[in-house]
Formats: C-alpha cells, sequence, structure tokens
C-alpha cells in the first residue's frame, strides 16, 4: 500500500462517514441525534439547563459546513494537481492505439480521492452505453476549475479518438500544469494569513473555555440583562472580523482584487447609462430591456411617494413634501445605478477571469484544423455554464458576423471596443493582423497568453501579499475588544454596584 492510500485513522473514519461524506441533510440528522442524547444526559445529571444552550446548534451546524467546505475544497486541489497527469497518461495511451476506454483504465491510477471513485462510477455508466460527453460535464459541475472542461471539450468534438488527438492532449497537460503551479504559488502566499486566522481562533476559544470553567460567575455577569446586549455586541464583531479574515485569504477574493484594476480602467471608459448599466450587468437575459427601463423608472418615483407620505407626519409645508419626493427620487435613482454598476463589475471581472480558459480552447480548436469560425464555436460551446453572459453575448455576436459575410477585421474590432480589455484586444489584433503577415495565429495567441498570464501572475501575487499584511491587524481589531471586555466588563459592573450601594 503506497503512502498515499494508507489506512485512514477512525477518527478520519468517523469524520467521513458522519460528516463529510453524507449528504447535509443526513448530517445533520446525525448531530440532532447527538444533540438529542447529550440533553437527556444533562437532564439525568440534574445539571442546570439555560436556553444560550441553544446557541451551541448553530455553531455545531456552522462548524459541520465548514468541515464539508474544507474537505470539498481540498478534493478540488487535489484534482486539479492530478489532472494534468491524468491527460498526459491519456496522452500515451492513446498515441499507441488504444481505445478510449482502455485509455481511462490505464490512466485512472493517476486520480485520487473522491475524484477517482466518481470517475471511475463515470467509467462503468459509460460501458453500459451512457454518453460520456454528458457524464464527464455533470462531473465537471461537482469538480469545476480543476481543468477538467479542457478534456470534455475535446471529447466532444471528437468521438473517435486517435493517434493524431495525442499532440493536443499534451499540449492541454502542460497548460494545466503551468496553471496549476501559478495557483500554488498563490496559495502559499495567503497561507501564512490563514493560518494565522485559525491559530488565532483555536487560542481564543480554548482561553475562552477555560474562563468559562474558572470563573463561571465572571460568565453570569457578562451574560446578566446590563452586559449581555455589549458582550453579544462584541462577539458579533468577532465573527465579523472572522468573516472578513477568511475572506481576503480565499485565492478567490485574491484574484479578484487584482483583476478590479482591469475592471475600473474599463468602466472609466464608458459613459455608462441606465440602458448600458442593464446591457452589461445581463439583465437583459431575464426581461427584455423595455421592461427593465420601466421597472427603473418607476420604482424611484415610489419611493419618491413614500418619502413624501413619510414626511407628511412632520409636516404640512407643500416645499418640504416636494423636497422630500424629490430626495427620494434622487437617492433611490443613485443606489439603483449602484447596484447595477456592482453587478457589472461582477460580470467584467469574470470576462477577465474566464477569457484565457475561451482563448485555451479556441487554441486547441485551431490545432485542432478548425477554421476561425468553428473554432469560435468549439470554444464557446466548451465553456457554457462558465463564461459571463456579457462574454457569450459578444462572442455570439462576432460568430455570426463572420458567418453572414461581414468584414472579420470589422467584426473583431466590434468584439475589441465593445471589451476594451488588454487581453481581449491583443487577441483581437492578432485575428486581424496575423493573416495579414502569414503569420501563425495559434503561435501568436500563445504567447500572448504567456505574457499576459505572467503578468496576471506578478499582479496577483502583489495584491495577494498586500492582503496578507492585513490579516493580523484585522484579528487584533476583531478579538481584542472582546477580550478585554470579558475580562475587565463584570470588573466595572461590580465596581458600579458599590458605588450604588
Amino acid at each position: 500500500m503506497s503512502e498515499s492510500e494508507e489506512k485512514p485513522s477512525f477518527i478520519e473514519e468517523m469524520k467521513n462517514d458522519y460528516i463529510v461524506r453524507p449528504s447535509f441533510l443526513k448530517t445533520v440528522g446525525y448531530i440532532n441525534i447527538l444533540a438529542i442524547y447529550v440533553v437527556i444526559l444533562i437532564l439525568v445529571s440534574g445539571i442546570e439547563v439555560s436556553y444560550w444552550y441553544l446557541l451551541l446548534y448553530p455553531v455545531a451546524i456552522f462548524v459541520v459546513r465548514h468541515i464539508r467546505r474544507s474537505h470539498h475544497n481540498q478534493q478540488l486541489i487535489v484534482t486539479q494537481h492530478r489532472i494534468p497527469f491524468f491527460t498526459d497518461s491519456l496522452a500515451n495511451a492513446l498515441s499507441v492505439g488504444g481505445t478510449l476506454q482502455q485509455a481511462f483504465s490505464q490512466s485512472v491510477y493517476y486520480l485520487r480521492g473522491d475524484f477517482k471513485e466518481d470517475f471511475e462510477d463515470v467509467m462503468l455508466k459509460s460501458s453500459l452505453g451512457k454518453d460520456i460527453g454528458k457524464l464527464l460535464r455533470n462531473l465537471d459541475k461537482k469538480y469545476p476549475k480543476t481543468g477538467l472542461r479542457y478534456l470534455i471539450s475535446l471529447l466532444e468534438e471528437y468521438r473517435d479518438l486517435g493517434v493524431g488527438i495525442s499532440p493536443l492532449l499534451k499540449k492541454i497537460a502542460h497548460a494545466l500544469k503551468i496553471k496549476e503551479g501559478e495557483q500554488e504559488k498563490i496559495r502559499a502566499i495567503l497561507a501564512g494569513g490563514s493560518g494565522y486566522a485559525k491559530l488565532t481562533v483555536i487560542v481564543f476559544l480554548l482561553s475562552f473555555l477555560v474562563f468559562g470553567l474558572l470563573m463561571q460567575d465572571q460568565i453570569e455577569m457578562l451574560l446578566s440583562p446590563t452586559l449581555r446586549p455589549i458582550f453579544l455586541g462584541f462577539v458579533s464583531w468577532s465573527a465579523l472580523g472572522l468573516i472578513i479574515v477568511v475572506r481576503i485569504t480565499s485565492i478567490e477574493f485574491s484574484n479578484h482584487y487584482a483583476l478590479r484594476p482591469y475592471v475600473k480602467s474599463f468602466m472609466g471608459k464608458i459613459q455608462w447609462t441606465i440602458n448600458k448599466l442593464l446591457v452589461y450587468s445581463g439583465l437583459d437575459r431575464h426581461l427584455p430591456l423595455s421592461i427593465w427601463r420601466r421597472i427603473f423608472l418607476f420604482i424611484p418615483l415610489i419611493f419618491g411617494v413614500i418619502a413624501a407620505v413619510v414626511s407628511t407626519l412632520y409636516t404640512r409645508e407643500v416645499i418640504f413634501i416636494l423636497l422630500a419626493y424629490v430626495i427620494g427620487i434622487l437617492i433611490t435613482r443613485f443606489a439603483l445605478e449602484f447596484i447595477l454598476k456592482g453587478l457589472v463589475e461582477d460580470q467584467l471581472i469574470q470576462v477577465v477571469e474566464v477569457f484565457p480558459d475561451f482563448l485555451q480552447v479556441f487554441i486547441i480548436g485551431l490545432n485542432s484544423g478548425l477554421n476561425n469560425y468553428n473554432a469560435l464555436e468549439f470554444a464557446e460551446g466548451a465553456l457554457e455554464g462558465m463564461a459571463p453572459d456579457l462574454l457569450k453575448r459578444e462572442i455570439s455576436r462576432t460568430k455570426q458576423s463572420i458567418l453572414y459575410g461581414d468584414d472579420p477585421a470589422n467584426a473583431w474590432q466590434r468584439l475589441a471596443n465593445d471589451l476594451p480589455f488588454e487581453s481581449v484586444n491583443d487577441f483581437c489584433e492578432i485575428m486581424v493582423v496575423s493573416p495579414l503577415h502569414g503569420e501563425s495565429i495559434n503561435k501568436s495567441i500563445e504567447q500572448m497568453m504567456t505574457t499576459y498570464d505572467a503578468k496576471k501572475l506578478t499582479l496577483i501575487e502583489k495584491k495577494a501579499t498586500a492582503l496578507g499584511q492585513y490579516v493580523i491587524p484585522l484579528i487584533v481589531v476583531a478579538f481584542f475588544p472582546l477580550f478585554l471586555f470579558a475580562v475587565f466588563g463584570p470588573l466595572f459592573l461590580r465596581m458600579s454596584h458599590l458605588f450604588n450601594m
């Protein structure tokens, strides 16, 4: 038995059987059974029960959710690390003339954990006649951003795999290894901050537990009607600080934080109107723009009337009622525009994040011998469910322009104008200029992506390092006030009682 496949400990088996592997509802059922057992023990032992013990139940649910999420994130990291080796092995197996089923059977050795079991289940269902493309897409939804999407796009385009597909799989494996290495660098930078956060929480909880056991009078005074609201306020403040620390030490926040300058630069180049905000926010896919325009016209009027009605409770002066009406309209309109700009920023950040993946699949299509239109269609289909609505709409418009005979240069220029990001502009420029000079579009895009990824990684590393410097101050600000109040709050309460006597 290899070192990576050692038998788990009894505690690990219990955690997997009752917390990690079952469905969340079944896990909550186990917690309820345990809670009932503990309550019976407390009642039999005669210990006085306070309703404050009910707070332990949501804490237990939160801990379980955290354990399940941590386990799933760890599985994603392991899968992301193993997929390139799996793809490389798949290429080697197909290069010697093996069938797809044989290649999968040989390559599954490189997979680990839950993903290996799920993939073996996919192989079994595929052997029974199920569509392997659909099975892999369902698997990709369970393990997103692991690189499985590239493999799916290739398998869906080439049902009959042969020797010629192996070089493409090799390129996918190489690209995934580079991407996984970049993610590891960022995780290493953020690991220090998350480690400090976990250590602080453990130390604080242990200290408070000891404090509660040794100084029960202090705890009773903290939960007295006088100090209880302040104590709960400080607990909420600490919880908020902990959530912020966990958030800024996540790789997703680091990516968003690093890519925000691109978005700010883009938004500064456009004169935003309600119509543009609605289009770029992606709301137009739910309802027509005409309906959204009416909604955003009438909502400020409604809140203006509400503000005017409320003002009549305090004054009967017409000028003040009209002023309240106008202020209500302006504030509501400003709030709606603020919300829309937030939705637009989310869409644009997703575009910046997903566009390199789109280019990677586009290159696979070109390397497979597809023309520009078919490669666009190939990449668009491969990223179905991953790409934001804004990117899908612009790519679809470009594809339709090329299909209906529009000048490709105009189509690419329109895409660059609608999404004026550095990566999009460089890509459109390559698509226009490279054929004129007889250059290879594939190599030009690959070189552009290499340069862009290096710049993006450097920027993310800088932002991740900067975020890591905020961890310790945030932890101090979050927990130190609660610690001071827990120690000195009861003392001040006793002193106030003595002075009042």
